[in-house]
Formats: C-alpha cells, sequence, structure tokens
C-alpha cells in the first residue's frame, strides 16, 4: 500500500506479509536485495527521489523475482495535467493521474504503472500552478519491441508562461535497435538552466509501424508513457 502524505511531502509505504515464514528485504542503493539488506518490519517513509528493490525471503531461500520500485518528488507531482489525445483504457484504466503521482513504473509495464497509446502519439500538458524554476524535465518510457512496445521517434519538451504560446526547449531522439529483446523502462530528458515557466508541454512520436523482417510487422505500435518528472 503507498500512500502521499502532502504536509510532510512524504510517500509512505506500508507492506502485509500474508504467507507464513515469508520475509521481506529492501535496498535503496541500487543492489540486489539479499538477507544482509534492510529487513522490512515497519512501514517505509520516502522523503527523496529513491528506487527501492523488493525481494522475498523463505528462509535462505528467495522467493520469485526481485521486485523494483520507483518514487519521485518532483515539481510536477499532482498536478493538473491535460493529454491532447486519449490513452488506452487497458492499461490503469486510462487514468492519466498516473503520471504525475509520483510513482514510477517498474520493469513491467503489464503490471500497471504506465498509460498506454496505440497508434498514436504522446501529448501532455502539465500546469505547475505558478512561474516554477526549471533544471530538467523528464518523461518515462517502456521498450519492449517483441511486443510491439517502442520508445518514441523523437521526444520535443516546450515551455510557456500562459498556456497559449510554447517555445521549445530541446528534442531527444533515443537510438534504440528493434532486435533488442530487453524489456526496460528508460527516461527521456532534458537539462535547462535560468529557465522558469508555468506550462510545461511534452510531445512524443509514435513510431507507427515496425520494418517488414519484424515479426510482429503489420501490427499496431503502443507508446508506454511512465512518470513526468520536473526538477
Amino acid at each position: 500500500q503507498e500512500s502521499f502524505d502532502k504536509n510532510l511531502n512524504r510517500f509512505d509505504i506500508t507492506i502485509y506479509l500474508k504467507q507464513k515464514g515469508l520475509e521481506l528485504f529492501y535496498s535503496t542503493d541500487g543492489t540486489e536485495p539479499g538477507r544482509n539488506s534492510i529487513k522490512y518490519d515497519k512501514p517505509i517513509g520516502i522523503t527523496n527521489s529513491t528506487n527501492i528493490k523488493f525481494a522475498f525471503y523463505r528462509g535462505e531461500k528467495k522467493v520469485g523475482e526481485t521486485i523494483e520500485r520507483g518514487y519521485s518528488l518532483s515539481k510536477a507531482n499532482n498536478k493538473i495535467i491535460t493529454l491532447t489525445y486519449p490513452p488506452s483504457n487497458r492499461f490503469e484504466g486510462g487514468n492519466q493521474n498516473i503520471l504525475t503521482d509520483g510513482i514510477l513504473g517498474g520493469n513491467n509495464y503489464r503490471i500497471g504503472g504506465y498509460l498506454g497509446f496505440q497508434s498514436s502519439d504522446f501529448e501532455v500538458v502539465i500546469d505547475l500552478e505558478s512561474e516554477t524554476d526549471l533544471s530538467k524535465i523528464s518523461a518515462g518510457f517502456f521498450t519492449a519491441s517483441s511486443s510491439l512496445v517502442l520508445l518514441p521517434e523523437f521526444t520535443e519538451f516546450f515551455i510557456s508562461d500562459d498556456g497559449e504560446n510554447y517555445k521549445s526547449v530541446g528534442k531527444v531522439v533515443k537510438n534504440f535497435s528493434l532486435k533488442d529483446p530487453s524489456w526496460k523502462r528508460i527516461d527521456l530528458s532534458i537539462s535547462l538552466s535560468n529557465t522558469k515557466a508555468r506550462y510545461i508541454k511534452i510531445f512524443a512520436k509514435n513510431q507507427m509501424q515496425v520494418p517488414e523482417w519484424h515479426p510482429a510487422c503489420g501490427g499496431k505500435v503502443w507508446l508506454m508513457v511512465d512518470e513526468i518528472i520536473v526538477e
């Protein structure tokens, strides 16, 4: 169970272990958790952007796969967003609020944390509510080429003071191989200096199709989008 305390600017993570003899260990330094890692015995409070890895053990034997969860305390957290193109209801019920809830998607887009856009580009506007200093803007995407989940052709970032007139502040083109079978989450981001704005717009171009040699040629390409992070 995950909850966010706005007053304390803190995530609280509570995990219920219902199986007898099952123990949970976790790490926050990027290492693989083992029995010598931190043992979960009380709720975890997160006050900084953090990646946590969890592993279950029964005795000396690890049970299941390592679960990775990321938390972002960003200037975009819980801010109002507007999508230009509707997401699919197949993922997270199409709930657009997951893009700014501060909880990053994990290493499997099918179990949650991502919005899906099939044969559609992605465009979002974030209202930061007031003019805000900006140093970095990121958008998370998932890639699983065998399932036609691809990174964008390009991702462009815009800012505005009035929500009507936008200027581009950077474009990211991420090279990747369609032959790479890896399933992974990737942040696409730009760094800024001496920049202020109230509104941020992010546009990501869907690849739309794959080459004829690809086993899934002719299928519809997905963009799987995760957390918007503003620093």
